[in-house]
């Protein structure tokens, strides 16, 4: 199931890995082909385009997320420094449809090591939808966009491999992951964009009102999903089970360490499988001759 959601060109890739017949049973495999795909997608021609043209992700750097918003009507709302999400009556609707939803069996919080590495497995699939989310809405700077639904799922491969388990050992790994979809499969790649990412998340984890948050990313992303064509399945998949358990099971203490380890995390780029560094000095040798050309057309001979 997990082949579903690849584009034709990436399907082909995996039917030459020899993988297709049945699914990958460790997480090598699955790491395999997840880093192949992104290798396989990204073109030096548009990240090149990106590197060369700053302006075009500006907007995006300078995007910011509702939850660290310091407008002073809200301030002087909440002046503890609470901001509260704007839950709309859709919002609040969906939360009593969804009371009556039962999650699956989740082992006790006191259990074995095996149960211990489910649990984690929860809290990375949450991350990496927030870091989606949070990644697209600067994109688009807060902005509706149809194609959101799109975005969201390719930079999640909690959507995008319909396992999280398969794809995500710990932290470092999911961030690598996201680094690298991300400067891959969206409009816009760049990596001061992906390091603000990771700190308005961090920054999301750490706050007071992590839950009332989270919960907002989250119905913002069932919104989005439903919308969109063919995309209600993640609903079903995901979304709905997440906002529940998020409710009744998930752990404050968790979150917010969750928020600390990832603001603590020092990404690099020789982290992320792709050739971002030969990429860089590719583009910055363009900008030299389209410099050195624009330079030679503005001299003139004397007669």
């Amino acid at each position: 199931m997990a082949l579903l959601t690849l584009s034709c060109s990436a399907a082909i890739l995996v039917l030459t890995l020899g993988l297709c017949g049945s699914c990958p049973s460790n997480f090598s495999s699955w790491r395999l082909i997840n880093l192949n795909v992104t290798s396989y997608i990204v073109c030096e021609l548009t990240f090149s385009a990106d590197f060369c043209e700053p302006e075009a992700s500006a907007a995006a750097l300078s995007a910011v997320v509702p939850w660290m918003c310091q407008q002073k009507r809200e301030t002087d709302e909440h002046p503890e420094g609470a901001l509260r999400p704007p839950l709309t009556d859709e919002h609040r609707h969906r939360l009593i449809v969804l009371a009556d939803h039962r999650l699956p069996l989740l082992p006790p919080v006191n259990s074995s090591s095996a149960d211990e590495l489910d649990r984690t497995y929860l809290y990375l699939g949450l991350l990496d939808l927030l870091l989606a989310f949070t990644h697209d809405f600067c994109a688009r700077e807060g902005d509706e966009n149809t194609e959101s639904a799109w975005v969201i799922v390719k930079l999640a491969s909690t959507l995008s491999w319909l396992e999280v388990r398969s794809v995500f050992t710990d932290l470092p790994t999911l961030v690598q992951t996201f680094y690298a979809r991300a400067l891959s499969f969206p409009l816009i790649r760049n990596w001061r964009l992906c390091r603000k990412t990771q700190s308005c998340v961090a920054h999301l984890l750490q706050s007071l009102e992590v839950k009332s948050w989270c919960l907002y990313v989250l119905l913002e992303i069932r919104h989005m999903l439903v919308e969109y064509p063919g995309y209600y399945i993640f609903v079903d998949l995901f979304l709905d089970d997440y906002i529940v358990w998020l409710q009744t099971a998930a752990s404050l203490t968790a979150l917010r360490d969750l928020g600390e380890h990832l603001a603590s995390y020092k990404m690099k780029k020789e982290y992320v499988d792709l050739p971002l560094c030969e990429l860089e000095k590719l583009s910055a040798h363009i900008l030299e001759s389209e410099r050195l050309a624009s330079d030679l057309s503005a001299v003139t001979l004397a007669p």
